[in-house]
Protein backbone atom coordinates (compact mmCIF):
# COMPACT_ATOMS: atom_id res chain seq x y z
CA UNK A 1 0.00 0.00 0.00
CA UNK A 2 1.23 3.73 -0.53
CA UNK A 3 1.34 5.93 2.51
CA UNK A 4 -1.64 7.69 1.50
CA UNK A 5 -3.80 4.37 1.53
CA UNK A 6 -1.55 3.39 5.03
CA UNK A 7 -3.11 6.78 6.46
CA UNK A 8 -6.97 6.62 5.18
CA UNK A 9 -6.58 2.80 6.58
CA UNK A 10 -4.94 3.19 9.58
CA UNK A 11 -4.58 6.78 10.57
CA UNK A 12 -3.76 6.38 14.23
CA UNK A 13 -0.92 4.26 13.18
CA UNK A 14 0.30 5.87 10.52
CA UNK A 15 -0.04 9.10 12.94
CA UNK A 16 2.54 7.48 15.33
CA UNK A 17 4.74 6.00 13.16
CA UNK A 18 5.21 9.74 11.21
CA UNK A 19 5.29 11.34 14.67
CA UNK A 20 7.32 8.80 16.95
CA UNK A 21 10.73 7.33 15.91
CA UNK A 22 10.21 4.37 18.67
CA UNK A 23 6.64 3.39 16.73
CA UNK A 24 6.56 -0.13 14.96
CA UNK A 25 2.85 -0.29 14.43
CA UNK A 26 1.79 -3.54 13.26
CA UNK A 27 5.53 -5.13 14.34
CA UNK A 28 7.11 -3.15 11.62
CA UNK A 29 10.77 -1.55 11.71
CA UNK A 30 11.07 1.53 14.36
CA UNK A 31 12.72 4.62 12.78
CA UNK A 32 14.96 4.25 15.88
CA UNK A 33 16.20 1.04 14.41
CA UNK A 34 16.61 2.02 11.24
CA UNK A 35 19.19 4.58 11.75
CA UNK A 36 21.26 2.42 14.34
CA UNK A 37 21.65 0.00 11.26
CA UNK A 38 22.76 3.09 9.11
CA UNK A 39 24.65 4.47 11.79
CA UNK A 40 26.64 1.61 12.04
CA UNK A 41 27.13 1.20 8.34
CA UNK A 42 28.89 4.28 8.41
CA UNK A 43 31.16 3.88 10.87
CA UNK A 44 31.92 0.46 8.82
CA UNK A 45 32.38 2.39 6.19
CA UNK A 46 34.90 5.06 7.01
CA UNK A 47 37.35 2.34 8.67
CA UNK A 48 37.46 1.12 5.06
CA UNK A 49 39.00 4.44 4.05
CA UNK A 50 37.91 4.24 0.76
CA UNK A 51 35.57 5.97 -1.88
CA UNK A 52 32.27 4.06 -2.58
CA UNK A 53 28.94 4.77 -4.28
CA UNK A 54 26.05 3.38 -2.68
CA UNK A 55 22.38 3.45 -4.41
CA UNK A 56 19.41 3.21 -2.29
CA UNK A 57 16.39 4.33 -0.75
CA UNK A 58 15.15 8.12 0.72
CA UNK A 59 14.99 6.19 4.12
CA UNK A 60 19.05 5.07 4.30
CA UNK A 61 19.98 8.71 2.95
CA UNK A 62 17.41 10.64 5.30
CA UNK A 63 18.59 8.35 8.63
CA UNK A 64 23.01 9.05 7.37
CA UNK A 65 22.10 12.93 7.26
CA UNK A 66 20.37 12.84 10.27
CA UNK A 67 23.12 10.64 12.01
CA UNK A 68 26.15 12.73 10.88
CA UNK A 69 24.08 15.86 11.87
CA UNK A 70 23.33 14.81 14.93
CA UNK A 71 19.90 16.18 14.87
CA UNK A 72 16.91 15.00 16.64
CA UNK A 73 15.60 11.41 15.60
CA UNK A 74 12.32 13.10 14.56
CA UNK A 75 13.83 15.16 12.13
CA UNK A 76 13.37 12.18 10.27
CA UNK A 77 10.81 13.16 8.52
CA UNK A 78 11.67 16.56 7.85
CA UNK A 79 14.42 15.48 4.90
CA UNK A 80 12.98 15.13 1.68
CA UNK A 81 15.31 13.23 -0.78
CA UNK A 82 13.91 13.36 -4.57
CA UNK A 83 13.98 10.07 -6.10
CA UNK A 84 17.13 10.04 -8.45
CA UNK A 85 19.04 12.41 -6.96
CA UNK A 86 22.46 12.39 -5.28
CA UNK A 87 23.96 13.35 -1.94
CA UNK A 88 27.18 13.29 -1.21
CA UNK A 89 29.03 12.75 2.12
CA UNK A 90 33.11 12.99 2.31
CA UNK A 91 35.18 11.74 5.14
CA UNK A 92 37.75 14.03 6.99
CA UNK A 93 38.99 13.77 10.66
CA UNK A 94 37.46 10.92 11.96
CA UNK A 95 33.87 12.30 10.26
CA UNK A 96 31.75 12.49 7.59
CA UNK A 97 30.69 15.84 6.15
CA UNK A 98 27.70 16.32 4.14
CA UNK A 99 28.62 17.78 1.11
CA UNK A 100 25.62 17.83 -1.33
CA UNK A 101 21.91 16.48 -0.33
CA UNK A 102 19.91 15.69 -2.57
CA UNK A 103 21.85 17.47 -5.73
CA UNK A 104 20.52 16.70 -9.11
CA UNK A 105 24.64 16.12 -11.13
CA UNK A 106 27.13 14.08 -9.97
CA UNK A 107 29.31 17.13 -9.78
CA UNK A 108 27.20 19.31 -6.97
Amino acid sequence: MTLSEIVAHEPDAAEAWLRDPAAAPHGGEPVLDLMSRVATWLTDEQARNQRSITVTHSTIIRSAIVHEMRAPPQSFWWIDVAPLSVTRFTSKDGRWNLACAGCTALSS
